[in-house]
């Protein structure tokens, strides 16, 4: 079960890469020039990744996203 909740994590955040690319214009923030939710969020995301349970490789499955709030 863990493995396949790796799988689909790991399928699933290469879309932040690619919703990124088409919205980003500062490379330090998600959007716009400023902290927002969004990026809150992302954070959150990296923290339950690195859960020892049911963590995935965050930084592997979405590294344009990885770049940016880390």
């Amino acid at each position: 079960m863990r493995e396949n909740y790796k799988k689909m994590m790991n399928e699933k955040c290469q879309a932040f890469d690619k919703i990124l690319k088409m919205i980003q214009t500062n490379k330090d923030f998600c959007i716009g020039n400023e902290l927002t939710f969004v990026d809150i969020q992302l954070v959150s995301l990296y923290i339950f990744s690195k859960d020892v349970n049911v963590g995935h490789d965050f930084e592997k499955a979405s590294p344009l996203t990885f770049k940016v709030n880390f």
